[in-house]
């Protein structure tokens, strides 16, 4: 899957060239710069109950195990470990609840979230879906080590 981030309107059309596919998704970039790096906290559903299962941050827009300083930054270590430990002292009240809410309106047995919390609070989905990946933490491309999730089952 090919990713392009393009500042302004002036530029899509250039950036359209480059794309070497038939198919293509354009979206609105959401405001999730944080002190100069994009942040995504993953979520697992399991049976309605939500499960924090990381936090990542890069420094371009596209945000994943791959792209993340996860597995060598010690400070991005201890951002997933506060997340793991605490999620709604790391993404507010409202953002939780709002969680919360989602878990019923997806239907979902088992699924994911990714997603951020906007300055005001809000929580922004990037993405749900019912087959999110979940591996064991040795088997994992990104760094986290002990989380609710994998403890529980």
């Amino acid at each position: 899957m090919q990713f392009l981030r393009v500042a302004n309107s002036s530029d899509l059309g250039a950036a359209v060239d480059q794309i070497k596919t038939p198919d293509a998704f354009v979206i609105e970039e959401l405001p999730t710069n944080h002190d100069g790096h994009f942040r995504k906290y993953c979520w697992i559903l399991v049976d309605k109950k939500w499960y924090p299962w990381h936090r990542v941050a890069a420094s371009s827009g596209k945000v994943d195990a791959f792209s993340s300083d996860l597995s060598v930054s010690a400070k991005s270590r201890s951002d997933d470990a506060r997340f793991l430990h605490d999620p709604e002292a790391e993404m507010g009240t409202t953002a939780i609840r709002t969680l919360e809410q989602f878990a019923t309106l997806l239907r979902f047995d088992f699924g994911g979230v990714d997603c951020d919390v906007d300055d005001a609070g809000r929580l922004m989905i990037f993405e749900a879906n019912a087959t999110m990946a979940v591996l064991p933490p040795g088997q994992r491309q990104c760094g986290t080590t002990v989380d609710p999730l994998t403890q529980s089952l």
